[in-house]
């Protein structure tokens, strides 16, 4: 490229500067770092939807860019802006690529470009079937969402969301998290898990580096991201993957994956470790442990051998509960892990224990009144009473409607009943009054038919009511004992009378 100017042109064609930006710089004739100077003065209009500060019109990233391949526009442009999406700066890099910030041009948002530069198909595949996997749980949340895939160059360009509060591993740079929070991420992801295991899908590379922030206005979340490993159980063989091959994180792997046989309950494991590195500040082997060491042997040999570390041994204001339920994760065999969604219960119990339950409202009560029944007696042998005599009080229990009593309810209702010793003397009294009535019943010229009435009617219901509370439970020990010399004294009393 010969001229500045003709960089000013290409700059407003690749959509990476505006024309009003452009016109606010210095006039033609002006070197590159004198334009790149005047330009990144002036604020991205890219940023201005997201943010009230002043983003630079040209980050540092594509200032490099300029003055680095100013004379060659096809390799400016590519790493520039890629399809529709503009390169705004690099994230990271690792062996098999580059992660970029980026804007897409035609929704307006920020992505996250995954370039894969390496000529190695497997490699390759892998990108594409993260893709995939990443599609097929594009509707969970939890999940960074994959927006397209495509091919540049030689490379292929995985675009996903952009996660504004980077990975976890960052994080945990200044020590361990606060346990609240860590068990709420906990739930978080085990919906992840949940979703991908019902799904067929294992994820075999969860870690603090794949676990993605994003700040919200008022909260953080959690997204599993880098779905290059994951192990689609419905085929008989994945992509990039061997029978016996070891893959995954080692101060993260579970002992089966250490023999190349993962499964769902491996996610489980390695989500484990995680949480016990954000709670302590270290993942669970290795890092600074002297009694395991960081290399590939010794990490097999914590992994398969050694008994799960306690959190509250590095952290002890963990609660116990949380602790027991990390540990859990970190069993060494996968059937007592448990499943993401039994894990993802007990992390929401931890986090607000359930409340003593409320009392239902009571329902529309009907009062049924147990008062203690008295037999009746002739009414010549009545108490008078006077209006200032009170009334007797009787016992009353209020029993809702649909209710069963209960034992006190039921004991205030034996009391309030005859007891048995009364109605057995009401019985031997009506007798004796009758007995003796009919042994004189020569000489009765002055009772009258009334009073002869009354003293049968007395013996008849005194003797039913006898008779009703010999099938009532009984109110004192002796029941028996009592029934026996009721008995007694009636037959006696009527040998007496008749014979």
């Amino acid at each position: 490229m010969s001229t500045v100017a003709e960089l000013r042109a290409l700059l407003v064609k690749w959509q990476v500067l505006t024309e009003e930006q452009l016109l606010a710089a210095d006039p033609a004739g002006a070197t590159l770092n004198e334009f790149l100077k005047t330009v990144a003065s002036h604020p991205a209009w890219w940023a201005a939807p997201r943010t009230t500060g002043h983003e630079p019109a040209l980050t540092d990233y594509q200032q490099r860019q300029i003055r680095k391949k100013a004379s060659q526009p096809a390799a400016l442009r590519r790493a520039l802006r890629q399809k529709h999406y503009l390169i705004l700066s690099r994230l990271g890099q690792g062996g098999m690529g580059v992660v970029s910030k980026g804007w897409d041009l035609k929704r307006s948002e920020f992505v996250a470009l995954k370039r894969v530069r390496i000529a190695d198909a497997n490699v390759r595949r892998r990108l594409r079937n993260e893709f995939a996997a990443m599609t097929r749980l594009a509707k969970y949340p939890v999940v960074v969402r994959a927006i397209d895939l495509f091919k540049a160059g030689n490379s292929d360009v995985l675009v996903m969301d952009y996660q504004n509060g980077g990975d976890l591993s960052a994080r945990l740079t200044k020590g361990p998290l606060p346990w609240r929070r860590v068990a709420r991420w906990a739930v978080e992801l085990l919906d992840g898990l949940v979703a991908a295991h019902t799904a067929d899908l294992v994820h075999r590379d969860i870690k603090p580096s794949n676990v993605m922030i994003h700040r919200t206005v008022d909260r953080e979340l959690v997204r599993l991201s880098d779905w290059g490993l994951v192990k689609d159980l419905g085929t008989e063989a994945t992509a990039a993957t061997n029978a016996g091959q070891i893959l995954g994180s080692f101060h993260y792997m579970p002992p089966e994956q250490w023999s190349g046989k993962p499964e769902p309950a491996s996610d489980l494991y390695a989500l484990g470790c995680t949480l016990y590195h954000a709670l302590t500040g270290r993942p669970p082997f290795g890092a600074g442990d002297p009694g395991s060491g960081n290399s590939m042997t010794a990490l097999c040999l914590a992994h398969t051998k050694e008994p799960p570390p306690s959190v509250r041994a590095a952290n002890p204001g963990v609660p116990k509960e949380l602790d027991a339920v990390v540990q859990r994760m970190m069993a060494k065999l996968p059937l007592a892990r448990g499943s993401a969604a039994e894990l993802r219960d007990e992390f929401r119990l931890i986090i607000a224990p359930p409340a003593a339950p409320a009392m239902p409202p009571a329902p529309p009560e009907r009062t049924e009144k147990v008062t203690g029944r008295t037999a009746a007696t002739p009414r010549s042998t009545l108490p008078s009473r006077s209006a200032s005599t009170p009334a007797p009080v009787t016992p009353t229990i209020a029993v809702p409607a649909n209710r069963p009593l209960t034992p006190n309810e039921i004991q205030l209702a034996r009391d309030a009943q005859v007891p048995l010793g009364a109605a057995a003397g009401r019985l031997l009294r009506a007798l004796w009054v009758w007995g003796t009535q009919r042994a004189a019943r020569d000489s009765l010229a002055g009772a009258t038919a009334g009073e002869l009435a009354r003293a049968w009617r007395t013996f008849l219901v005194s003797l039913g009511v006898w008779l009703r509370s010999l099938a009532r439970p009984a109110s004192h020990p002796f029941r028996v004992l009592t029934v026996l010399i009721a008995l007694a004294l009636v037959v006696g009393l009527v040998r007496l009378i008749f014979f």
